[in-house]
């Protein structure tokens, strides 16, 4: 099953729970990290870099808001090798059966 980190701040963090929630079940497990922002969307490449511990088990990361861009502005994607530890303080994980 494939396994899914969604990155977020502190306030949209209680509302994306709800809403992975109420998606149940997914065909997909998932957790979220809260990487000590208040606004996800003010997120960059560059504080992600910093506040996610590699390694970071998952074969998906959703990013919100600037994170997505390489932090010289290119908004062109690129192939990275997941690697972060799943276990992290600040994480919520879920578990599909």
């Amino acid at each position: 099953m494939e396994h899914t980190v969604f990155l977020t701040g502190r306030l949209a963090q209680p509302a994306l729970e709800r809403v992975l929630h109420s998606l149940a079940p997914t065909p997909f497990s998932w957790e979220i990290r809260e990487i000590g922002l208040q606004v996800a969307a003010l997120m960059t490449a560059d504080m992600i870099r910093r506040r996610v511990a590699a390694p970071l088990a998952a074969d998906r990361m959703i990013v919100p808001g600037r994170g997505g861009s390489h932090s010289n502005g290119d908004a062109q994607p690129r192939a990275t090798q997941p690697t972060c530890s799943c276990n992290a303080p600040g994480t919520t994980r879920r578990k599909e059966a």
